[in-house]
């Protein structure tokens, strides 16, 4: 069965994948998590008033683990299973 995906490089095409590959530095990915995790630095005050400083850098440094982390392994799957450039279209319409 072919793939669902009509964009270059598919399976349907037969078409070659673009050989361009994207890097993601730690510091970016770093800030991604904890952009994802805790919405940026606003509202960190407020949890560190409401938690105390131990608790709310325990909540920032536990919470990419528990949220980002599955969620990266969910969206590495669904890539793989799916290898086309149009991502979560594809994964919701198959």
């Amino acid at each position: 069965e072919t793939m669902p995906c009509n964009a270059e490089g598919s399976a349907e095409d037969g078409g070659s994948r673009s050989q361009h590959k994207r890097q993601l530095s730690t510091l970016g990915l770093a800030a991604i998590i904890f952009y994802g995790v805790s919405g940026g630095p606003y509202g960190c005050e407020d949890t560190v008033a409401a938690a105390g400083p131990l608790l709310a850098l325990l909540g920032f440094l536990l919470m990419p683990l528990v949220w980002s982390l599955p969620e990266a392994l969910i969206s590495a799957e669904l890539a793989t299973a799916f290898p086309c450039n149009s991502g979560f279209v594809v994964w919701v319409t198959a």
